[in-house]
């Protein structure tokens, strides 16, 4: 059998899940990529979202005539973007994202799509514990080195609900996991564009 007949197509989505473009802040993303083929067939780039995309724009990016069998897909993001497929699930958002996928001899498949997400740099939204009174949980983002931005109750269970600044602190990204592991936080959330916590 010829080395054209043991090949397929490969397609890559990447989605603007929740772009910002406004008068105070103009981004783009870049995001990386890279694919490797369980033979040793490797290729990589980068997509960028440019500033003037639109909530919901799908990329495809097609890879045609590859090599048929296993893949391995490694995409990567830098600050304020994250990879994340629902907004209100940021505890799982991340910078890093690597799918696995079969490539069958003349099919075309394509790999479960990559949605980036906008957020507020040097932001985080912290949930406590219902049991925190508003006098310990200042302490608490203190402690880390943080600052408070505002404090309020959350809805569902009267619990404090912060916003805070991690300027002081180091990036959110990296105070986040800090504030995560801490007595009487309930969860810590990256703040995207234009979403409420509640």
């Amino acid at each position: 059998m010829s080395a054209e007949r043991l090949k397929g197509n490969l397609k890559i989505f990447i989605v603007d899940s929740f772009h910002l473009n406004d008068s105070t802040a103009s981004f783009k993303s870049a995001v990386d990529y890279s694919i490797s083929h369980e033979s040793g067939y490797f290729n990589n780039g980068t997509h960028v979202i440019d500033s003037l995309s639109t909530i919901g724009t799908s990329y495809e990016l097609s890879l045609d005539s590859i090599p048929a069998g296993n893949y391995s897909a490694t995409f990567s993001v830098e600050r304020p973007f994250v990879i994340l497929g629902r907004k209100d699930d940021t505890g799982r958002a991340r910078f890093i994202e690597i799918k696995t996928i079969a490539l069958p001899v003349g099919s075309t498949v394509a790999l479960p799509a990559v949605e980036i997400w906008a957020y507020r740099i040097n932001r985080l939204v912290v949930y406590f514990s219902p049991n925190i009174t508003f006098a310990q949980a200042d302490s608490i983002v203190r402690g880390a080195g943080a600052g408070v931005i505002s404090r309020s109750r959350s809805l569902l269970e009267n619990a404090p609900l912060y916003w805070i600044s991690t300027v002081n602190a180091g990036t959110e990204a990296e105070l986040k996991p800090v504030l995560e592991n801490w007595p009487g936080v309930e969860a810590v959330y990256f703040e995207l564009f234009g979403h409420s916590y509640y």
